[in-house]
């Protein structure tokens, strides 16, 4: 999964990975599988298709377990 570093947010955009027709789909097989909640980026509008936005609000070494360890990211 491609993100983007933030400069002071607690918000990333990410990418959505190939094969999934757009951010909602992405969404739902994340959610559905993993328990992983995130916002589709066509939320925010069509400039925000192709992504999705997740809140960084867990403590760093946890974010970092769960991207490792997920097939889905």
């Amino acid at each position: 999964m491609k993100m983007h570093k933030s400069a002071g947010s607690m918000f990333v955009w990410a990418q959505i990975r190939k094969g999934y027709a757009d951010s909602n789909e992405y969404y739902m097989k994340l959610f559905c599988k993993t328990g992983i909640l995130c916002i589709p980026g066509s939320s925010f509008g069509t400039l925000g298709e192709g992504y999705v936005r997740f809140a960084l609000v867990l403590p760093v070494d946890l974010i970092n377990t769960i991207v490792t360890s997920s097939p889905y990211l």
